[in-house]
């Protein structure tokens, strides 16, 4: 099987993720870019910014515990498919003590799992921009 292809092709698939979700008024996110991964990130927030994270060295996602979402949601279709890891990769630079900020690492092709990945990230943002108002009411 081949696998995606590269740090170019990472990013332009997150950007068309962060596009689509947009447009679907789920609230304003944009895309962060560091050394080792690319990011969906509410917009204008400081804190808790991070939802999703793809990591440039391997084909891995993380999803922000602040998204809300439930173990159980990977027990049915089609999130079923994706491979999840019990640790994050390493290319997400986390200290074990910051292993719970990151509860989801799921494995993931590019090309066979592409719309399965825009639901799950649809779902984390949306799920997100609920929590980030909660925050800022406390």
């Amino acid at each position: 099987m081949e696998r995606a292809y590269g740090e170019n092709s990472i990013e332009n698939f997150v950007e068309e993720i962060i596009n689509e979700i947009s447009k679907q008024g789920y609230g304003a996110f944009e895309l962060n870019e560091t050394t080792r991964y690319f990011s969906i990130q509410r917009a204008g927030t400081k804190k808790y910014k991070n939802v999703v994270c793809f990591v440039k060295s391997e084909h891995v996602l993380s999803i922000s515990k602040y998204a809300n979402i439930e173990n159980s949601l990977f027990d049915n279709p089609p999130y079923n498919k994706l491979k999840k890891r019990p640790y994050p990769p390493q290319g997400l630079q986390l200290r074990k003590e910051s292993w719970d900020l990151y509860p989801h690492h799921v494995e993931y092709d590019l090309k066979e799992d592409k719309d399965v990945i825009f639901q799950l990230c649809r779902k984390a943002c949306e799920n997100f921009r609920h929590v980030s108002k909660r925050i800022k009411a406390l």
